[in-house]
């Protein structure tokens, strides 16, 4: 079922001025008779990826339908029925690439706002030769070097990702499982050399390898 972008537009005059805001929401329209995707439990749909998934072969073309989509489509819809009552605030989108497959498949959860070019997201990033599937902590960049440059950019992620490093480290000390296996360097190693990896690995705060 393709997905539908539904918009609110509300006016309000307050202060002297003119407030308009807007809200969006992605759902389904109530005409369409398509199902939603199956729910893929989150576990299995990682390791299926993982044993399935190989850009590199030429019978695999890319298209809408193709098994490798539906199965994101599956893994993302059940992280967002299991994530609701918050599936107002944080949506969860996927993507295996546009036009082709892409090198790093990913898996994003985060407020709809934000996006892997600006603001900070959980993202399931799937390594180009499938070895791993890394959990991770991440910010986005893109926009922040556009507006500012590279310096400036660079400095304020920084200084997020070390605020964001040491509360990581502050919650899950006082945990009972812990934080065994969390890279608080946020280090992962997508093998490739893409550059939408290398955005990916430079934006890493806090991540599991899996």
């Amino acid at each position: 079922a393709r997905p539908r972008v539904h918009a609110r537009l509300a006016c309000a005059t307050a202060d002297g001025g003119v407030h308009v805001s807007v809200h969006l929401m992605l759902g389904r329209s109530a005409a369409s008779s398509s199902a939603p995707p199956a729910p893929v439990a989150l576990h299995a749909g990682l390791e299926r990826m993982m044993a399935e998934y190989n850009p590199k072969d030429p019978s695999e073309r890319f298209f809408g339908g193709h098994r490798w989509n539906g199965l994101m489509a599956g893994i993302a819809w059940q992280m967002q029925q299991d994530i609701n009552p918050c599936g107002d605030f944080v949506s969860v989108r996927w993507s295996t690439g546009c036009g082709g497959w892409a090198g790093v498949p990913w898996i994003v959860i985060g407020d709809p706002s934000q996006s892997t070019q600006h603001g900070l997201y959980l993202s399931y990033l799937f390594c180009a030769d499938m070895s791993a599937v890394y959990l991770c902590l991440g910010q986005g960049g893109t926009k922040l070097k556009k507006a500012f440059g590279q310096t400036v950019a660079r400095r304020y992620m920084d200084e997020v990702a070390g605020f964001a490093r040491r509360r990581c480290a502050e919650v899950l000390s006082n945990d009972a499982d812990g934080a065994g296996g969390i890279d608080f360097a946020g280090t992962i190693d997508l093998r490739t050399n893409g550059a939408l990896a290398k955005m990916y690995m430079d934006g890493s705060i806090v991540s599991r390898r899996y």
